[in-house]
């Protein structure tokens, strides 16, 4: 800056001042001298000078006084105060000049301690101006003082040369003329410094200052041209733009305050502010309301906040703040509890991100609080209405299935620790619920469930599958004996009648059990091993449980193996079908053949249908193969007639499944199959068992009235080995009834199965049905099935099961079978 340079111009100059008037005094003193010398010392003149040398050492005294006051007022006020307005003005381009509320408040201050610097330097030169002016007069009145004491001493001195008066007159008149000029010297000079610190600093400020306060007070951009040095117009323009940038700023700022006021006073989530230097918080009006507080009941602590977390959730939110802190996960998000003021925990969602320093450590941590506490109870409702039955509150397979998952991991961990599960399927149950209405099946339902929970204890789970299937966990249960013991108190509460709706109803319960002790991993296993057991139960008369057992382990084993290799088996390649003869009893011809299928393991060879049929059921592969079966009879049966001639009296008998039964796309296939060969329905004959035709969960007489709609004929297989019984065989849409081997077996050495086959087809006649005998493999048999007027039978009396092939060299021979004539 030049400023500080023309100071010290002005002090010079002052100086130069201050030396003239010193000079001027020093001259007339040296002149006074020489007229002393010119006189001598001892004339009258001389001695009439004496009085005036006192006033010539004033004189002297005052020219020191004249330049000490010179340095004290002008080098040492002036010079520093010129530094003093320099250094302000320097410090502008490093100072901040918004203030806390975004505005430019803090250029006015500045420029205001600028020119209050420069006025109060001015008043300085003032009043050195001043003082010198005093200096001056006295040096005019010391002036004139000599003047007449000249003059007196001009009146003494008559006697005195015309020269030496005149020398004398002219010296003192130089001494004053030279005492006047060097005053007004010194004053010219001390009204040009000053008027040059006016006009270059004084008033360029002062306009700069009130630019500056016009631009604060209305807004507009700062302008000023002053008439000063060329650093004073650089700082204008420079504080000009720089005003009018940060007046751009800061109304950005402004509008974003006004967005952030109205985003804060919109939201429903309370804002909260920790400054962690001060551990203070400001916690919103939002944040309060929330937690129904008023503003005078929350302080400006973090307890304020951390106090009201319920105790269970408090650790879990201090492990996730600190992570945060530290800088281990970039932002907090958290779920916790807070007590309300009405003393009822809700929960709230906490969410906040922290402000770092250039170091990395956090100074400030700003976030939300958000209530989702209806949002969470209507999370867990759904998450209990998906866990557990609606109709008896227990929990559904997908829970049940979980706490078995974790009592494995327990006993993992601690071997000790052993755990059941049982299977219960009730019996009755689908004649209840027919005859008595599904208000009353569900009733049933509701009280079995609730004789399990006056049962059990807190630490076991029972739950509900679906129909009557329930199954129960028992934890710490160290022995099977303790398990049985369990099965049996079970059993003797289902013995007992429940009342429902003025109904007394018995339903028996069938136990599957099996123990941790086998060392399951898979939750689903162990439930599956529990069904085989229970199945085993209900087979050995109901009302009663089965434990599985090593051997059933290993027949679990070996089916998971099958169905591993089931899978992936090829039915082209792996699989063939044989045909079994069904004769007439009465004419001894072949009537038809049943289709049986036949596996060709790669391992153990040919396996019959009861190792795996029921495997494909489970896992859904029976339905490819179903299809894959009914076409290769259907084009088996096309070439038997293009032998035997097109109106060969044959039919072809298959089984139906229940999977394949209930399955949406059975009536899409079987319509394509007959478009594809272009065969007569009726020559097949769809063969259902008992059991599916009797399935508790499934109506089948529906599907089976569309089957036969289609044109086939349907077969009710293994009868008197369900639950069917002979006044409900009306119900059912078929034509043929295929009575099961344990009768026709147990015949010959047993009066009352002769009786039951006996009626059997009596009361099938009278139903229209046709009665087919399997099993068939005495003469004896065969004479008694032939004396009950029974139509037709199969078994290896007549032949074993035959390939394609062997069925078409048996008919080429001869329909008729010797052994059934």
């Amino acid at each position: 800056m030049r400023i500080a340079h023309q100071s010290s111009l002005a002090v010079v100059l002052c100086a130069v001042g201050g030396l003239v008037v010193a000079g001027t005094v020093m001259g007339a003193s040296w002149r006074m001298d020489r007229v002393v010398r010119e006189l001598g010392p001892n004339s009258v003149a001389m001695r009439d000078l004496d009085h005036l040398r006192p006033l010539v050492s004033q004189l002297f005294v005052t020219a020191d006084l004249v330049m000490a006051r010179r340095e004290t007022y002008l080098a040492e006020g002036l010079s520093r105060q010129v530094e003093g307005i320099d250094k302000l003005l320097e410090s502008l381009g490093g100072s901040s000049l918004v203030g806390t509320d975004g505005r430019v408040t803090r250029i006015s201050r500045c420029l205001v301690r600028i020119e209050s610097a420069v006025e109060r330097s001015a008043r300085l030169v003032g009043e050195a101006e001043a003082n010198l002016s005093a200096l001056v007069a006295e040096l005019d009145e010391a002036s004139t003082t000599i003047i007449d004491e000249l003059a007196k001493l001009h009146d003494a001195m008559e006697e005195r040369s015309e020269a030496a008066v005149v020398l004398a007159g002219k010296r003192e008149r130089q001494m004053v003329v030279g005492g006047t000029v060097a005053g007004g010297l010194y004053l010219v000079t001390i009204g040009a410094v000053a008027y040059w610190l006016s006009m270059t600093v004084v008033t360029p400020v002062r306009r700069l200052s009130d630019a500056a306060r016009r631009a604060e007070a209305t807004g507009d951009r700062l302008e000023a041209t002053p008439r000063g040095p060329r650093e004073i117009r650089e700082l204008t323009r420079t504080l000009g733009s720089f005003v009018a940038n940060l007046r751009a700023e800061s109304e950005r700022v402004e509008l974003a305050q006004e967005r952030y006021r109205l985003a804060v006073l919109g939201s429903q989530n309370g804002l909260w502010d920790w400054n962690l230097s001060t551990n203070k918080v400001y916690y919103a009006p939002q944040w309060m309301e929330l937690l129904g507080l008023r503003e005078d009941q929350v302080g400006d602590s973090p307890d304020e906040w951390f106090g009201r977390i319920v105790s269970g959730d408090l650790s879990a939110f201090h492990a996730d703040l600190i992570e945060h802190l530290e800088g281990e996960s970039d932002r907090f998000d958290t779920e916790i509890k807070m007590v309300h003021a009405d003393g009822h925990p809700r929960w709230m969602l906490c969410r906040a991100v922290a402000v770092r320093d250039e170091a990395g450590v956090a100074t400030r941590v700003a976030g939300s609080l958000a209530d989702i506490n209806d949002q969470k109870l209507a999370q867990e409702e759904l998450r209990r209405l998906a866990q557990h039955d609606r109709l008896t509150g227990l929990p559904n397979r997908e829970l049940f299935s979980d706490h078995v998952r974790r009592a494995i991991s327990r006993t993992k961990r601690d071997e000790r620790r052993h755990f059941v599960v049982l299977f219960f399927d009730f019996d009755r149950f689908k004649l209840i619920n027919d005859s008595l209405g599904h208000n009353v099946g569900d009733a049933l339902l509701v009280s079995i469930a609730e004789r399990f929970r006056a049962m059990l204890r807190e630490t076991d789970t029972a739950a509900r599958f679906g129909g009557d299937e329930f199954v129960v966990l028992l934890n710490d249960v160290h022995e099977t004996g303790d398990a049985e013991h369990w099965c049996e108190r079970f059993l003797e509460a289902f013995r007992k009648p429940h009342d429902l709706d003025g109904h007394e109803v018995v339903s028996t319960a069938s136990i599957g059990l099996t123990s941790s002790e086998f060392g399951y991993d898979d939750a689903d296993e162990m439930i599956r091993d529990a069904d085989a057991a229970m199945y085993q139960a209900k087979l050995a008369g109901k009302a009663r449980y089965c434990v599985f057992s090593e051997e059933m382990h290993a027949q679990v084993l070996e089916r998971m193996h099958l169905e591993h290799d089931l899978q992936r088996a090829d039915l082209d390649e792996q699989f063939h079908l044989v045909y079994q003869p069904i004769v007439s009893l009465s004419t001894g011809e072949i009537a038809g053949f049943e289709a049986l299928i036949r596996w060709r393991h790669p391992e153990q060879g040919v396996i019959g249908p009861d190792m795996f049929i029921s495997i494909a059921e489970e896992t859904g592969h029976i339905v490819p193969m179903g299809e894959w079966i009914l076409r290769t009879v259907c084009a088996q049966f096309e070439r038997l007639r293009s032998i035997h001639g097109g109106d060969l009296p044959l039919h072809m008998n298959v089984n139906l499944s229940k999977r394949q039964l209930v399955h949406p796309a059975l009536l899409n296939t079987l319509r394509d199959i007959l478009r594809d060969f272009a065969m007569d329905p009726s020559d097949i004959f769809l063969e259902i068992t008992e059991t599916a035709v009797m399935d508790e969960r499934h109506d089948m007489t529906v599907i089976m009235g569309q089957i036969r709609d289609l044109g086939f004929r349907l077969a009710m297989d293994d009868f008197g080995t369900g639950h069917s019984s002979l006044s409900c065989l009306h119900r059912f849409p078929i034509d043929v009834l295929k009575v099961d081997r344990s009768f026709i077996r147990n015949m010959e050495n047993r009066r009352e199965f002769t009786a039951v086959m006996h009626a059997i087809v009596t009361l099938a006649h009278h139903l229209d049905l046709t009665v087919v005998a399997e099993g068939v493999e005495t003469r004896g048999q065969l004479a008694q099935l032939q004396s009950m007027n029974c139509e037709f039978a199969q078994g290896f009396l007549f032949g074993q099961p035959m390939s394609g092939e062997q069925t078409t060299a048996l008919l080429r021979q001869g329909r008729r079978i010797q052994d059934a004539a």
